[in-house]
């Protein structure tokens, strides 16, 4: 969330919502509660597709199932994608050239 305080955030009814790296942090109650808000006609934007990971412990699942599966549940395809490695300004024009 960091990387995107200059928006203003709405956790209940978002117009967007960013799936990033979260780790560990992911569980079937992070899934629903985002499956929901686009299902209630939130945009789904993620960071990256990448499926999975190399972790000193071994290879790691990715954020690119979960988005694969809030697509396919939520009927809503992918709204766009931003690189974690872009400048706040960078994120700025391609969302506004998204939209």
């Amino acid at each position: 969330r960091a990387c995107f305080s200059d928006f203003k955030h709405n956790d209940e009814n978002p117009d967007f919502v960013v799936i990033g790296d979260i780790g560990a942090s992911w569980d079937y109650e992070t899934l629903n509660r985002v499956f929901n808000m686009l299902m209630n006609g939130s945009k789904l934007i993620c960071m990256h597709r990448n499926k999975y990971f190399q972790a000193e412990e071994g290879l790691r699942m990715d954020i690119g199932a979960f988005v694969a599966a809030l697509e396919y549940v939520s009927e809503s395809p992918l709204s766009g994608m931003i690189s974690s490695r872009m400048s706040v300004a960078a994120r700025r024009l391609a969302c506004r050239a998204s939209w």
